[in-house]
C-alpha cells in the first residue's frame, strides 16, 4: 500500500517538474528573443543616424562646393542674335565678347562685327547681341564700309559714326565725334564710351542721361543731335 502510493506520489513530482521545466525554458526563450528585438530596435536607431549624419555632411558639402562655384572667378553671359548657336555661356571673369561669340560657335555670314566691340570685358549677367547687317543699316544710317569703327573706340573719319541723317550714333562714335555734340567735351565723351563699356550698347536715346555728367539740361540740347 505505502509502495503504491510513493509510486504515485513520484509520477505527480515527476509531472509538475516537467511541466515546470517547460514553462521555465519558454519564459528564458521569451526574454532573449525580447532581449534580441530591443538589440536590434537599438541597431536600427543608430543606423538611421548614421544615416541622418551622413547625410547633413553630404549637404554641407554640396553647400561649399556651391560657394566654391560663386567665387571661382567665372560669369555667365547671354549671347544671342548673328551667332550660329545662341545661349548662356559661362566663362572666365576677365574673358572678352570675342571669347563668348567664339562658345557661341562664331559669327554668321549674316553679322555686322564691327557694330560690337569685341575686345570689350564682360560683366557676369551681361547680354551680348549680335545685329545683323541691316540692323546696322537701318540703326547707323550707313554700312559695314565703316570697318574702322569699333564701339567705345576712336573712329577712321569723322563720318564713320555719322549717317547720312547727319546724327552721331552714340554706340559706336569715338572720342572725337562725341566731342561735336553740343555740352559734351572730353571728360563727358569719356564718360559715355565708359558706359558704353561696362553697360553695353544704348537701348534708347533717353539711357544717354544716365552718363556720368549728363542730366536733363545737357541732354535737351544734344537730343536731336544723336541717334542710336
Amino acid at each position: 500500500m505505502h509502495r503504491k502510493i510513493f509510486k504515485n506520489n513520484r509520477r505527480f513530482l515527476l509531472v509538475w517538474f516537467i511541466i515546470f521545466t517547460c514553462l521555465t525554458g519558454c519564459s528564458g526563450i521569451g526574454r532573449q528573443q525580447d532581449t534580441g528585438n530591443e538589440s536590434a530596435l537599438e541597431e536600427i536607431e543608430l543606423s538611421e543616424d548614421a544615416k541622418s549624419e551622413t547625410a547633413g555632411q553630404r549637404e554641407q558639402s554640396g553647400a561649399d562646393d556651391e560657394d566654391e562655384k560663386v567665387s571661382s572667378g567665372e560669369i555667365c553671359v547671354y549671347v544671342c542674335g548673328q551667332v550660329k548657336h545662341p545661349g548662356v555661356y559661362r566663362l572666365d571673369a576677365d574673358s572678352r565678347i570675342c571669347d563668348a561669340i567664339r562658345l557661341a560657335g562664331g559669327l554668321t555670314g549674316k553679322a555686322a562685327s564691327v557694330s560690337v566691340n569685341q575686345a570689350e570685358k564682360m560683366q557676369d549677367g551681361q547680354q551680348i547681341y549680335i545685329p545683323s547687317k541691316k540692323e546696322a543699316i537701318n540703326n547707323n544710317g550707313a554700312s559695314e564700309k565703316t570697318e574702322g569703327v569699333a564701339e567705345g573706340g576712336s573712329s577712321s573719319g569723322s563720318t564713320d559714326a555719322q549717317g547720312t541723317s547727319g546724327k552721331v550714333n552714340i554706340n559706336t562714335a569715338g572720342k572725337e565725334e562725341l566731342m561735336t555734340l553740343t555740352g559734351i567735351g572730353e571728360a563727358r565723351a569719356q564718360a559715355i564710351i565708359k558706359y558704353r563699356e561696362i553697360k553695353g550698347r544704348f537701348g534708347s536715346k533717353e539711357q544717354l542721361k544716365e552718363v556720368e555728367g549728363i542730366k536733363d539740361g545737357i541732354y535737351g540740347k544734344l537730343e536731336d543731335q544723336i541717334e542710336i
